[in-house]
């Protein structure tokens, strides 16, 4: 039952109470509701985990019409969503992940007033059917997740989010509340003009983060950062950490290096499947895996409150992302790690992205060039393959170099156009109304709408630059930020123009102190009411009931009583050993799991699916005892309570 129907006296402290179950609200979130509340519309700029969602869940309770909440994710809408019915709150989302029957369920949803928050992605509006049944509600309040993608100055420059203005004006301009957790007063500026937001309040309600120790590391090339990474992971068994990486493939390879150091590990990014990505998500939200190795894809939106470290193997390309990134550690206020790697040649990878992201001119033009040949009309091809095609054309003069670290778009000695270039070229060529482009059935395809000369294109070159100045700007901030040796913490409120509460110095960064603080250090024993054999009988009777089916990381997961959607899938929740060791950590009981396959209790098939030995099951049954090297290693690391 949906509780958001109100007596003519509550007043918006009833309802955080009767909603929300929050008898006072946090900083920021008193004012901009009341702002929202007087039909004033308001930009807040509120730090990682201060409570956005509640500035326009709990007017959308007080509020007549619908709140439309733009968002840029399917999976941050898909969070608040959840959040939003756990409070009885009625919302719903319509995304392109859905069915379009799915889709038209919730349009009819719309139509007969069942939802009081819609979450949408601004691409949205470009659909008939929705704007048709948008146009018949009474839109109360239009709230923007994440509002620095309106900026051409911010670090997560969206397009689609530019066309919001005609959409605010075609709605009747109602009352607006513009969300962020990272924007410079130039930010802020810009995205007030990109909304036409005249009459606005701007609620800041401060950026430090006091619990945070940030730390960085000036190292000469990656093989230092493992060797660091390393010492660091083995301080924090067990802690939820997240490792940021800038490309996909150093995320597998770090992910590789983690887990054959004995983590439980996880990663993501773009590159993966949908599935894989949820679970990965998944599973780290709920505590199965504590290490997550992960490109900037991941975090927008997740509300995981243990977080004890993230570790930034490469340094972001702005301060605005690193504040963001680092600012998913520690919202439960608990103290936290922000460790940041430092060197030269992620300096380089970050320049050739800036190169291949805001082409010149005459690189958009010999794309273009290479495009037109083919005409009006939709054509089997894509950017990979015009990339080959404009390499084959400059291979009878020399050979082509497309190291990433490179800092030219296209080398003066052949021609070449790096992929990520070509692809940049195309976004730009669509968002000027030349082409469109995508991939059908796994093959690409692109739509020439015209064959303009290379002369004529409507792209906007003043923005393009503009663009390519502010990302080369936002480096350079970074790369202070980094090389300074003053307060960690005083810099980054300085960057955003906030007053800093101590002064200074905030005694708790590594430029404050002289060495990093020692949180939880040691490897804590296992603490169990059974004794070693009793333990390792139940493990084993928990790889027996599996039957052979699935990998070590869902058998910890099971025996740990796991709420991952996969253990109802797999049906693991029904077996009498699920959550049967539910008082071990994620990484003792893999750590079990290993002892038992080195003792040759279980195995692995070439699937990694793990089973009992002959002997596991004369063990399991009691009718042998544990193998003695295996008692006298448990007799040492378990503490019986």
């Amino acid at each position: 039952m949906f509780r958001t129907s109100l007596e003519n006296s509550e007043t918006r402290h009833d309802t955080l109470l009767r909603v929300f179950g929050f008898e006072a609200f946090k900083s920021g979130q008193d004012e901009v509701t009341r702002s929202i509340s007087e039909g004033i519309s308001a930009l807040a700029i509120m730090p990682t985990g201060g409570g956005k969602s509640l500035c326009y869940q709990l007017p959308a309770c007080r509020l007549p019409g619908i709140t439309l909440v733009i968002s840029p994710l399917i999976a941050l809408m898909k969070d608040q969503v959840d959040s939003a019915y756990a409070r009885g709150i009625a919302a719903t989302c319509i995304h392109s992940g859905q069915t379009w029957q799915n889709q038209k369920l919730r349009l009819r949803g719309m139509q007969e007033g069942l939802y009081k928050i819609i979450y949408v992605a601004p691409e949205r509006f470009k659909n008939k059917a929705f704007r048709e049944v948008l146009d018949t509600l009474e839109v109360s309040l239009l709230a923007i997740d994440e509002a620095h993608c309106i900026s051409q100055w911010g670090h997560d420059f969206r397009p689609d989010y530019r066309e919001l203005r005609e959409l605010r004006k075609s709605l009747g301009n109602p009352t607006t509340l513009a969300l962020t957790a990272t924007a410079t007063p130039e930010v802020r500026k810009d995205i007030l003009a990109q909304l036409g937001l005249d009459s606005t309040r701007i609620i800041i309600s401060g950026f430090e983060r006091p619990n945070l120790y940030f730390e960085i590391q000036n190292v000469r090339n990656d093989q230092d950062k493992y060797i660091y990474l390393r010492s660091f992971l083995e301080d924090r068994m067990d802690q939820s950490i997240i490792i940021y990486c800038t490309t996909r493939r150093q995320v597998n390879e770090i992910r590789v290096r983690v887990e054959h150091e004995g983590h439980l590990v996880g990663s993501y990014h773009a590159g993966l499947s949908n599935n894989e990505r949820r679970q990965a998500q998944e599973s780290f939200m709920a505590g199965d895996i504590p290490i997550l190795v992960a490109t900037n894809a991941f975090g927008m939106g997740i509300d995981k409150h243990d977080v004890r470290a993230v570790v930034h193997f490469n340094f972001p390309g702005s301060l605005e992302s690193y504040y963001q990134e680092a600012g998913r550690a520690g919202r439960d206020g608990e103290k936290s790690h922000c460790l940041l790697f430092n060197s030269q040649s992620d300096r380089k990878t970050h320049e050739y992205f800036i190169d291949t992201s805001f082409p010149p001119p005459d690189v958009v033009q010999k794309v273009w060039a290479e495009l037109r040949q083919l005409g009006v009309g939709t054509h089997p091809t894509g950017p990979a393959q015009i990339t080959r095609h404009l390499e084959h054309a400059c291979l009878p003069k020399k050979g082509i170099s497309r190291h990433p670290s490179s800092n030219a778009t296209s080398s003066p000695n052949t021609g070449a156009i790096p992929e990520a270039s070509v692809y940049s070229v195309f976004r730009l060529l669509k968002l000027a109304k030349h082409l469109d482009y995508g991939w059908r059935d796994g093959f690409a395809w692109v739509a020439l709408r015209d064959i303009s000369r290379p002369r004529d294109l409507r792209v906007d070159w003043h923005y393009l630059n503009a663009r390519r100045q502010c990302a080369h700007r936002q480096l350079s901030e970074m790369l202070r930020f980094m090389k300074r040796n003053t307060c960690r913490q005083l810099q980054l409120l300085q960057h955003f123009e906030s007053t800093a509460s101590f002064g200074l110095n905030c005694n708790f960064c590594d430029v404050c102190l002289d060495a990093p603080p020692l949180f939880e250090t040691q490897h804590s024993r296992i603490r169990s009411p059974d004794k070693p054999s009793l333990l390792i009988r139940k493990l084993l009777s928990a790889v027996a009931r599996t039957r052979g089916r699935h990998h070590a990381k869902t058998i910890t997961a099971m025996v740990r009583g796991s709420k991952a959607s996969s253990m109802r899938i797999h049906h693991l929740e029904s077996l009498s050993t699920f959550s049967i060791l539910d008082f071990l950590r994620p990484s003792q009981s893999m750590e079990l799991l290993r002892l038992c396959e080195r003792h040759r209790l279980t195995l692995r098939d070439t699937n990694n699916h793990i089973s009992l030995t002959d002997e596991g099951v004369l063990v399991m049954r009691g009718d042998h005892d544990l193998p003695q090297a295996l008692d006298d290693h448990l007799a040492k690391r378990i503490c019986l309570i």
